[in-house]
């Protein structure tokens, strides 16, 4: 599993399936015409600025160091499925949840997904194709004893076996006035019918 967060195509590499990364998700279909990367553009190039990322704030308020308060996420991760904003009606109490995963003791974070409780956000992760990680193959099933295979999870649509080990669910809180511009964001994917903030 990766040792690191993907910021260049060679974290990338070994993962992907059909030009696209298993992990991250990032797509390396179309190579730019600029630098030549393909999921991600190299530092110099001009058209860099294009590989944007979504702040998800970690915490429900400011800490005194800064690189705390919020997790970098590919926008095409962060879903848009069920948003409801601080301050509206919410009797279900949807909110807002971030995967994350832990592979050779390093986080990743999967997704972000918008759900009533955990449950409903590892089904909407693994229908929305983010959850590639945490599958189990049949070799793999095969392999395993009556006792390991029912301590997995079977999730989403299709009922798929998935090993839940190192994974944690972390309930995003905003804040009205730090994010505000995020907040903006979900809102104008919203209005728009969008699937994901990759999309605006």
């Amino acid at each position: 599993m990766p040792p690191k967060m993907h910021e260049q195509d060679s974290d990338c590499a070994p993962y992907l399936v059909d030009d696209q990364c298993t992990v991250c998700g990032v797509s390396h279909a179309n190579q730019c015409p600029e630098c030549g990367g393909r999921g991600f553009h190299k530092p110099e190039c001009p058209d860099s600025d294009v590989n944007w990322k979504v702040k998800l704030p970690a915490t429900d308020k400011s800490t005194d160091n800064p690189s705390h308060d919020f997790i970098e996420m590919e926008p095409s991760r962060v879903l848009c499925n069920d948003v409801v904003l601080p301050g509206e009606r919410n009797p279900n109490h949807t909110r807002l949840w971030l995967v994350e995963a832990a592979f050779s003791n390093w986080p990743t974070y999967l997704g972000a997904v918008w759900a009533d409780n955990e449950e409903d956000a590892l089904d909407t992760l693994i229908d929305e194709g983010m959850g590639d990680a945490l599958l189990i193959d049949d070799e793999a099933m095969l392999a395993m004893s009556d006792e390991e295979r029912e301590s997995l999870a079977y999730l989403g649509n299709a009922g798929e076996a998935c090993d839940l080990t190192n994974v944690g669910l972390i309930p995003v809180k905003f804040d009205k006035t730090r994010d505000k511009e995020l907040l903006r964001l979900f809102e104008k994917a919203r209005e728009n019918g969008l699937s994901d903030l990759g999309e605006l």
